[in-house]
């Protein structure tokens, strides 16, 4: 049997209700005790559970504070004058506290009324019939239990049906204490290698980082079959082939090409002709050097002035550069001063229009609520009022309008300032521009002349006569190959032949080297397959066991919160088809799911339950209020003082039974 301790006990003695919620006066006299409440269907049994929240947070059970607390007559329509109150009286650790709430109308009688009119609502604040601020009173509340746990503690269906999963699953690990990673391991001795897997990680981060690798191991592992599918077809075949063969043809082969070459630079490089190529040589170098120094002498000159036409043209171009982005921000400016002046021209338009507007005021002589004429005196002040708050309305408007126009004015003033500034700065680019465009003009008329005065070097009597000597140097050389040409043609397709068969018999020996190649790519591709296989294969036992700790873990939760209660259960985990666990927080009772087929009955004891280890948790017990008790033939034992709300036919009125059977209406 668990052991009960509590540091608070609050026991309901009296809750007195009046006109609240269409109930003229009712008084559940319990001193303490449990009780029952019986009536028909909307007698009001709900309403003593919403007049126990109102009087204590202001909310009735639904959580709502703008609940119709006023009583009404047949049509529907709030009966006035009234005042609306709850009055509860509890023992708080055997000390009794009194509090109470009067909502009522406010009525004020303005000047110049006969009468008062309705102008809204307030409530007031008692506490051991002492009036007090609602500040105060608050604070009693407050001392006495948090809302949202007094909420948990009272009503059987809270926990489960006003809390989310999450907020209900923090509770539990709250009441309960979490289980570290390092407890689960220690719980099953083939969970111990996880430590090391681990390293600091978590068991959600690493199971990420091995479905990461997993990935990517499957794109590796789809892979390799293709690539050594296509290895295998890009094998050249070599079954006709002599490797052994291949080599000697080709040794002799080459030793035969490379005497055919011999043969045909001995025919080729006669004595002669090669004096004659040696002195061609010399005089073409000679003809080189006498162009280049020409052309230094011709255009030393020209290059000079041309960089300096260059320099003078870069500056044009920077400084007309310049004139552009100034011209732009003048261009931007202007259409600035533009666009203000016509909101300018706007804002005297509007302020005119607010100047001319002139005061106009409607009187309705006759009360918005009676129907009643108004008294003069309450016609003109009305009118006075009128006629000052338009005044000031307008005064205000034209101000604005003013202060508008002056602001842009000054803007209007600082870029017409500014665009005088950037003239000057376009009129200095043009004045620069001047300069430099003469300097270029006047380089460029020198250029002229230097060009025009340069002659060509081919027209030099030294360049004549070299070329000459070169025109008569190349006939000898000519006349003397046209003898050998015949023999060389010969040696040279002899040669050719010999070089396509050795490219051919090359082409068959670099298939065997190919074939190597391939076949140690493919090894590769296979020991890489085998390797993925077996990382893969390591990654699953890792997976297993982060699942087999999650498991575990699960268990020793569940089992851990579950021992907190005799007969809630909780399921805080479902496995999901990919072989995953998602976090929920399903209340159990008797296996089957709260809102998923459990009777009221078992939702009503299943509640009383999870209140009673509340009351364990937070060291205090409270009135609990079961609506809807009569689906329940037997409560389970709490430990408090239990108010049960049941419907029963024939009970127009509401009946209260307390534990002693002393009846009361």
């Amino acid at each position: 049997m668990r052991r009960r301790i509590f540091l608070k006990k609050l026991r309901l003695q009296k809750l007195v209700l009046t006109n609240f919620k269409g109930i003229k006066h009712f008084e559940l006299l319990v001193d303490g005790k449990n009780a029952e409440v019986f009536g028909e269907n909307a007698t009001g049994k709900t309403s003593i559970y919403d007049a126990f929240l109102w009087v204590l947070f202001g909310k009735d059970s639904m959580n709502k504070k703008d609940f119709g607390i006023k009583t009404k007559d047949q049509e529907g329509n709030e009966l006035h004058a009234l005042d609306h109150s709850v009055e509860v009286t509890f023992l708080v650790d055997g000390k009794q506290l009194t509090m109470k709430k009067v909502y009522k109308e406010v009525y004020t009688k303005k000047r110049g009324q006969v009468t008062s009119e309705f102008t809204g609502h307030t409530t007031d604040h008692y506490l051991d019939g002492v009036p007090v601020n609602m500040k105060e009173y608050n604070d009693k509340v407050a001392e006495l239990i948090d809302e949202k746990i007094f909420k948990l503690l009272t009503n059987p269906a809270y926990f489960n049906v006003v809390l989310k999963p999450k907020e209900r699953r923090n509770m539990l690990l709250e009441i309960a204490g979490g289980i570290s990673d390092d407890e689960v391991i220690a719980s099953d001795e083939k969970l111990a290698k996880l430590q090391k897997i681990l390293d600091g990680r978590s068991i959600e981060d690493h199971k990420k980082i091995i479905a990461g690798k997993q990935k990517d191991i499957n794109k590796e592992l789809d892979r390799i079959p293709i690539r050594i599918d296509e290895a295998h077809r890009s094998l050249p075949d070599v079954s006709g082939l002599n490797k052994e063969e291949i080599v000697t043809e080709l040794g002799f082969l080459e030793k035969e090409r490379a005497a055919k070459s011999e043969e045909y630079n001995s025919i080729q490089n006669g004595v002669e002709i090669g004096n004659k190529q040696r002195a061609l040589v010399e005089l073409q170098t000679k003809q080189i050097d006498l162009v280049n120094t020409h052309r230094a002498k011709e255009h030393d000159g020209v290059l000079q002035l041309r960089r300096e036409l260059n320099r003078h043209q870069e500056n044009m171009d920077n400084f007309e550069y310049k004139q552009r982005r100034v011209k732009r921000d003048i261009e931007s400016m202007q259409s600035d001063i533009t666009k203000k002046e016509q909101v300018m021209e706007q804002l005297r338009n509007e302020w005119n229009d607010v100047k001319k507007k002139e005061f106009n005021f409607e009187e309705d002589t006759h009360c918005s609520l009676c129907g009643q004429a108004l008294p003069e005196e309450k016609l003109a002040s009305q009118k006075e009022d009128a006629l000052a708050a338009f005044n000031k309305e307008k005064s205000y408007k034209l101000e604005e309008i003013q202060k508008q126009g002056k602001q842009l004015a000054s803007e209007s003033e600082d870029l017409k300032t500014k665009i005088k500034v950037l003239s000057e700065e376009i009129q200095g680019y043009e004045e620069a521009k001047s300069l430099e465009q003469e300097s270029i003009v006047s380089l460029k008329t020198q250029i002229q002349k230097v060009e025009e005065s340069a002659t060509d070097v081919q027209d030099t009597p030294e360049y004549k006569e070299i070329q000459k000597q070169r025109q008569q140097l190349e006939s000898d050389i000519q006349e003397l190959r046209q003898s050998s040409e015949a023999a060389l043609k010969k040696v040279r397709d002899e040669e050719q032949k010999l070089a396509e068969e050795i490219k051919a018999l090359q082409a068959d020996l670099a298939k065997f080297s190919q074939v190597d190649h391939i076949k140690n790519r493919i090894a590769e591709l296979e020991q890489e397959q085998q390797d993925l296989a077996a990382a893969y294969e390591e990654l699953e036992g890792q997976e297993f066991l982060a699942n087999e700790f999650i498991k575990a873990k699960v268990n020793l939760l569940e089992n851990k919160i579950n021992s907190k209660f005799k007969y809630a259960r909780f399921k805080l985990f479902e496995s999901q088809i990919n072989g995953g666990l998602q976090e929920v927080c399903k209340t159990m009772y008797k296996g089957i799911p709260y809102g998923e087929g459990l009777n009221n009955a078992g939702c009503i004891n299943v509640g009383l339950d999870i209140i009673n280890t509340l009351f364990q948790h937070y060291g205090i017990t409270v009135p609990i209020f079961i609506d809807n008790s009569e689906a329940v033939t037997q409560l389970i034992d709490v430990d408090s003082q239990v108010i049960s709300l049941r419907v029963s036919k024939g009970d127009t009125k509401l009946r209260v039974v307390t534990e002693d059977l002393q009846e009361a209406i």
